[in-house]
């Protein structure tokens, strides 16, 4: 045996013992992340179950005496300090200032002698002591209805599982209206329009359009371990006028107090809803594997990292990368059909079509911390953004959307039109520097993205202005449906994703385009206010 040979087989066997190891050396990442860290006042997070990237973040709506009207601190549906719980609902955002989501509330019951008059009358006390979150995983004891409730979660679907300790009383109230808004009082108006039907007495299924931040379509299906024995369909609380209904389900619970529930959710239709169900959660009584699965892919991202440090540190660490990754999210099917936003059904070239881009929030940290990490989520979130891109219909007489753009505040595969630049730019150039690129599109369609997004006129950009006068004037009416706001900084966002722009135009050997938006991104020095020292916006007169 040559020493080639002799050393090959060296490694193999030094391999083999280190894997050996790794296997029993398991570390449990997820055992440092406390889903409760940020949830109070406007950390704006949520407790609840969810899976990396998922469609489903499936979490409590607390509730609490001085939730009257504008309540921004209810972005998100949860407040840690709240004392009761309305119910859970299966779609939530993360750390955002905006409300939205919060589809389909339920609420196990144990009497359905509840004055339904207002929704808030089905809420819960609940203990601290009982409440627990892990990655993937959420439990709480309902002290009012006497109900303990564990919520998991896969991609698209929320699992739920009530165990009553009166079972011969349990009910469960679902609210198909239900949604978070700036206004408490808005939620009678949250659904444009709504159809649902019970097929058989263990499904129920339906279609909800949300009208909140971004008109979004929601098809779901729900399923019951045990049958269904009675509905009672409940009026609209203080006789307003609601498209979706509110129904008291009871259950045959003759055999346990246990009682399961599976929701699939798709922007599709209701056929594939039921497909990722099927596909993701195939049987009853399957709630703990389900559970363990949903931990283990936290494992699989949080292991990324290992740090040396002690636990307090270990867990603001952990915890802070866990939040990374709940959003963007993954709102194609298993298939990877999604519902653009001309509301169109098309297939995503990488089986994923990745939304809730937060990018104004995320272009500095975040996505380049995802392209060391998860370099092949980076192309699948390019191709996701270049896909959206190329959905857009244009509308010369829609200011808003008289040129395509790539995707700035995206919700559900929704433009919201929320602040301010076009940061998908510094995102993609980021990515193409270090060689991830999206695969199935060119560089010419790639810069062609980049460069409709910086230099043709749609929201907020105001390119026009910028190209006369070297700054935007705050005494001109804004080309773009604007009142005068932001000048100074809607400019130096402007021209700082035209500096990254500029970058990718001299990779590509494009030096006229180069040269054009190298230069307008010093425009900076047009407000500059050399006494001051500070940025100041200018008139049409240049004072």
């Amino acid at each position: 045996m040559n020493l080639w040979i002799k050393s090959i087989l060296i490694i193999l066997s030094f391999s083999l013992i280190i894997s050996c190891l790794d296997d029993s050396q398991f570390v449990d990442y997820t055992k440092y992340v406390n889903p409760f860290i940020g949830t109070q006042k406007e950390g704006h997070t949520f407790p609840g179950a969810t899976v990396p990237l998922g469609m489903v973040q499936v979490s409590p709506e607390s509730y609490n005496k001085y939730y009257e009207g504008y309540e921004a601190d209810h972005v998100v549906g949860y407040q840690y300090n709240d004392p009761w719980i309305i119910g859970f609902t299966q779609t939530h955002l993360n750390g955002v200032g905006c409300p939205s989501m919060s589809d389909i509330l339920l609420q196990p019951l144990s009497s359905s002698k509840v004055d339904h008059s207002s929704r808030y009358n089905f809420k819960s006390t609940f203990t601290k002591d009982s409440e627990e979150a892990i990655p993937g995983y959420y439990k709480v004891y309902l002290i009012d209805h006497k109900v303990n409730v564990e919520l998991t979660a896969t991609e698209h679907a929320a699992y739920r599982r009530y165990a009553y300790d009166n079972p011969e009383s349990a009910k469960l109230l679902i609210d198909l209206q239900y949604g978070v808004h700036w206004d408490i009082n808005s939620v009678a108006t949250n659904i444009l329009a709504a159809n649902q039907q019970f097929e058989d007495d263990f499904t129920l299924s339906g279609y909800r359009r949300a009208r909140e931040w971004a008109k979004r379509d929601l098809y779901y299906v729900v399923k019951f371990n045990k049958k269904i024995i009675s509905k009672q369909e409940l009026s609209a609380p203080e006789n307003k006028v609601e498209k979706a209904p509110r129904y008291i389900l009871e259950f045959d619970m003759k055999t346990d107090n246990k009682l399961e529930v599976q929701i699939g959710l798709s922007t599709v239709g209701i056929e594939e809803a039921k497909a990722n169900l099927e596909t993701e959660i195939n049987s009853w009584n399957s709630f703990d594997h389900i559970r363990d699965q949903a931990n283990s892919k936290w494992n699989d991202i949080l292991k990324h990292i290992e740090i040396n440090a002690d636990e307090e540190k270990k867990i603001s660490f952990y915890t802070s990368l866990y939040r990374l990754y709940i959003q963007p999210n993954n709102i194609a099917d298993i298939d990877g059909k999604y519902r653009t936003s001309q509301a169109e059904v098309k297939k995503s070239k990488t089986g994923k079509y990745y939304s809730t881009l937060s990018l104004w929030d995320t272009y500095r940290a975040a996505n380049p911390l995802y392209t060391i990490l998860t370099p092949n989520l980076v192309s699948e979130m390019l191709t996701s953004m270049l896909d959206s891109y190329n959905d857009m219909a244009i509308d010369p007489n829609n200011p808003r959307e008289a040129n395509r753009y790539l995707p700035r505040w995206q919700l559900w595969g929704k433009e919201t039109h929320t602040m301010i630049g076009n940061h998908a730019v510094p995102v993609f150039v980021d990515a193409y520097l270090k060689g991830i690129k999206p695969p199935d599109y060119t560089d010419e369609q790639i810069f062609e993205a980049i460069w409709s997004s910086v230099n043709k006129p749609h929201y907020r950009n105001h390119v026009e202005l910028i190209d006369s006068f070297g700054y935007i004037p705050y005494d001109v009416q804004l080309s773009v449906i604007d009142d005068g706001r932001e000048t100074v900084s809607r400019l130096l966002e402007g021209i700082y994703d035209d500096y990254c722009a500029g970058l990718l135009a001299n990779e590509l050997g494009k030096k006229m385009e180069f040269n054009f938006l190298n230069n307008r991104s010093g425009f900076y020095i047009n407000v500059y206010d050399p006494e001051s020292g500070f940025m100041r916006g200018k008139n049409s007169k240049g004072e």
